[in-house]
Order: structure tokens, then sequence, then C-alpha cells
């Protein structure tokens, strides 16, 4: 079985997370890169808001031991930041909304996705008045 990054970077997390972050202290130099800035804004935006619910990292996918204290503010302890400075510099509008949704933790969104990645399928329904489902 692979060995699954998801508890310590959550699905290549430190990778685009690092990066968001490296773009932004270069914003105002010959080494920023626009074409860089957009792809991890997409992978931001493609990725996170399907293993973040509300502000927790999803724990079954996680497991319960590495890092299991950061997986109850995931969205706005480290994924709030790298959104932050990215939408700052991309100009992206789907960031500005991601963005707006870690605050108040309401990131839920909804449907049946594949992660290849750690061979993983994470199925919710969220948002809805009926009440709250969860699944992974």
């Amino acid at each position: 079985r692979r060995a699954c990054d998801t508890a310590m970077a959550a699905y290549g997390g430190e990778w685009v997370l690092e990066t968001a972050h490296t773009l932004y202290l270069v914003r105002d130099t010959p080494m920023f890169d626009a074409a860089v800035a957009e792809r991890t804004a997409q992978i931001l935006l493609g990725v996170y808001p399907k293993l973040v619910y509300k502000d927790y990292l999803d724990w079954v996918l996680a497991g319960r031991t590495h890092y299991s204290d950061s997986l109850t503010d995931y969205g706005s302890s480290k994924l709030y930041a790298a959104v932050q400075e990215l939408a700052q510099i991309s100009g992206h509008a789907g960031l500005d909304q991601l963005e707006a949704d870690l605050k108040p933790y309401t990131v839920t969104a909804s449907g049946n996705f594949p992660f290849w990645n750690f061979d993983a399928m994470i199925h919710r329904r969220g948002g809805g008045g009926e009440g709250e489902h969860y699944f992974s």
C-alpha cells in the first residue's frame, strides 16, 4: 500500500501552500511567474474545498496520528494564509470566495470526489437546511 501524505500535508498541501507563500514573497520581482500562480490557484480551488469541511481536514482520510492537533483548524490556520496571499497576487475570483468562506467556516462542498493519490473518495452533502451529512 502506498504511503499517504494526507495527515501531514493534505494531498500535497505543503507543496501548494509553500508555493503560494513563495509567489507572494517574489510578487514584485522578475522571479514571479503568473502561470505558476494560476496553476497553484487552480489546485487550491479544485482540491482543498473538498478536503476541508467547515474548518476541519477530513478526519477519515487523515487518520488519528500525524498532526492530529492541526486537523480541527486546518482551514483557518494552514489553508487561509495561502489562499489570502495568492488571492492578492493572482486576481482569481474563486480565491476571493474561498477566502471569504474559510474564516466563518462555511466551506461545505457537496458531491462525490475521488482522490486517486491516496485511494480515497469523499462523499458529502453539506450546506443544506435539512441537516448535513458527512461521509468519507
